[in-house]
């Protein structure tokens, strides 16, 4: 990135613009498990190409950690 500003402010709000609808998108039309399994490594993902490399991990444990929630819990 440019700058540590840019990385920390400007990434945020490009990619859950980009990612947010995917989702929604995702809930609504496939309403079956493993959405949020889906959607938080490619959220990594999105970080990962805007420069945050270290938190493509952190999204795939954290979308690991919600399905297992979300599969107890219904």
């Amino acid at each position: 990135m440019l700058n540590h500003f840019v990385s920390m402010v400007f990434t945020i709000g490009i990619i859950y613009f980009v990612c947010a609808p995917v989702y929604v998108l995702m809930v609504r039309r496939v309403a079956k498990r493993m959405v949020t399994l889906i959607y938080l490594p490619l959220v990594g993902l999105m970080y990962f190409i805007m420069g945050d490399w270290f938190l493509l991990p952190y999204f795939f444990v954290i979308g690991v950690l919600c399905e297992l929630l979300l599969w107890k819990k219904g």
